[in-house]
């Protein structure tokens, strides 16, 4: 018979038959041709992928069907599709690659069935389905290359491409393993093995360059390894990863700041338990150096039990946590230690100028966001800090943020142009300390003090994070007290006592600058330094050694 109209699948489908009997049974020779609506036969037989197929697909398919004398059967199935009206959704190498053409065969009898298929030779699919279970016992999955990885029992899938993104194959894998409503149970399983090898992984907002993964999955738990330009980790996740969490463990990770979308508020409550151990971490331009931090969830939200860097430069040790709700809210409190207070700094991307300090700084903070997102206009707190003793050179306003603050490196430049000798060869001091609170953005002081050499600085006022606007009120009270050639830089008209000196004259008493008042306004970019006014006052001069 030829030419019959037919339905497979729901689907309208040219039937042509032959039939003829041989020794062992009786022997079918069936063509079928077919263009496919295919949005609709993954809809109504494989519904969670109904996302990732529409147009049309053309087919033709050539089966040999036995049916034994003795009962049973044997077949094959050889088919041809077509794809180059169909649109499929696919990820990474697809979206510039796309599959148009398929190849498939099939054989195998009444007990179980080997299925080959391959698409434009990018990808190849061999799997074991016995019949009974309608579930396959071995599959193999390669993306790149029929020869990539190895075959086993369960579900393997291997990929050597130029680029992979991680989150997109993870949402079609998770597609195709998922149970159709029109199914008992999915007929693959899920991935046993993983095998990966990209020019480029995106996974997580990151690009890993030159990655290789091997995966595996054992009494239900994932052992993964990953090595890569920007990390090197091994990955442990149990089966009942929310209550027992996730395990990192890196040699190194060089990763870039990464901007989040989404719902912050459904992705806390999503977290496992995480523990994380790295050997050398840095995000961005900040190096964490050793790293370590342990998370759980909360009834609220989520915990931060420990978070440790440790670069060599500075220790900072902190916990906190994250609630969810209408409104995203973190906490952060700890404390910031450091025996070289500049090189900490450097180490973060900020070259502040500071020589020779060590460092001791606690925080309590809080912002109505995600961790990583503080923004300023929501930022409350209390900072204290205290720097021992060094000296300010390089003078720049793109120093560290607590200075920036304070345009304190503005104020000390002033300082070196107003008193040339005093500060020519940078702006030493024996302690610098204050306090911050911070509340909706703006950041107040009124106990900042700069105790220099030279003499003693003290800071009021305010920075307002969310305009970048400076308003301080800076008193400099110059150290009048000490040795004579001091002193005298800050006379109120050294050239007459110069002139006194020369002509040997004794002189028992001076009038002296006791106290210069600046204002500092303006922004953290550009700040402006004005001098209010000057104090003076009558001090007695060293006696002199005759």
């Amino acid at each position: 018979a030829d030419q019959l109209n037919a339905h497979l699948f729901g689907q309208p489908v040219k039937v042509d038959l032959q039939g003829q009997q041989l020794g062992i049974g009786y022997q079918s020779d069936i063509q079928v041709a077919g263009d496919w609506s295919l949005d609709q036969v993954v809809s109504d037989y494989y519904a969670p992928l109904q996302s990732t197929a529409a147009g049309q697909g053309q087919f033709n398919a050539d089966l040999s069907l036995v049916t034994l004398s003795a009962g049973g059967f044997e077949y094959q199935l050889d088919l041809d599709g077509d794809l180059s009206a169909a649109q499929l959704s696919l990820p990474e190498p697809f979206i510039n690659s796309p599959i148009t053409a398929f190849t498939a065969q099939a054989s195998g009898n009444q007990q179980a069935s080997v299925i080959k298929v391959s698409t434009d030779n990018q990808v190849f699919f061999d799997g074991v389905l016995p019949h009974k279970e309608l579930k396959f016992s071995r599959a193999h999955l390669a993306i790149g290359g029929e020869s990539v990885g190895n075959l086993g029992v369960g579900f393997s899938i291997a990929a050597d491409v130029p680029i992979v993104d991680v989150n997109q194959w993870s949402t079609l894998i998770n597609g195709l393993v998922a149970q159709s409503d029109t199914q008992q149970h999915s007929i693959i399983g899920v991935p046993e093995r993983l095998f990966i090898s990209a020019e480029q992984m995106l996974v997580g907002g990151q690009n890993l360059e030159n990655a290789t993964v091997q995966a595996r999955l054992k009494d239900n738990d994932w052992s993964i390894d990953v090595v890569s330009k920007q990390a090197q980790a091994a990955l442990f996740i149990d089966s009942d990863w929310y209550e027992r969490g996730i395990t990192v463990d890196a040699e190194f990770m060089r990763l870039k700041l990464s901007d989040y979308a989404g719902s912050e508020a459904n992705q806390v409550t999503q977290l496992p338990p995480i523990r994380l151990r790295c050997e050398q971490c840095q995000i961005g331009r900040f190096d964490l150096g050793n790293v370590a931090l342990d998370g759980t969830p909360s009834e609220n939200g989520y915990t931060f039990e420990q978070v440790v860097f440790n670069n060599g430069n500075g220790l900072l040790r902190a916990t906190g946590e994250w609630r969810s709700g209408p409104q995203d809210f973190t906490r952060f409190e700890g404390e910031v230690t450091s025996s070289d207070f500049g090189q900490l700094l450097k180490s973060a991307g900020f070259d502040s100028g500071i020589k020779d300090s060590e460092a001791e700084i606690s925080f309590e903070l809080s912002w109505a966001d995600a961790p990583w997102k503080p923004e300023p206009e929501f930022l409350d707190g209390n900072i204290d800090w205290e720097l021992t003793d060094g000296y300010i050179t390089e003078l720049s306003d793109k120093g560290s943020r607590i200075f920036t603050l304070f345009s304190l490196n503005s104020l000390v430049r002033k300082l070196s142009l107003d008193f040339r000798d005093v500060f020519a060869q940078g702006f030493f001091y024996d302690d610098i300390a204050g306090s911050i609170q911070i509340a909706n953005g703006k950041a107040d002081t009124q106990d900042t003090i700069v105790d220099g050499g030279a003499g003693e600085i003290t800071i009021n006022g305010y920075s307002d994070l969310v305009s970048n606007q400076l308003n301080y009120q800076v008193s400099f009270t110059p150290n009048v007290t000490g040795n004579l050639p001091i002193l005298m830089y800050f006379m109120v008209n050294p050239p007459t006592a110069l002139a006194a000196l020369a002509l040997d004259q004794m002189l028992t008493s001076a009038k002296v600058i006791s106290n210069v008042n600046y204002s500092v306004t303006g922004t953290f970019d550009e700040p402006i330094v004005n001098e209010l006014g000057r104090d003076s006052t009558e001090v007695s001069l060293p006696a002199r050694v005759a």
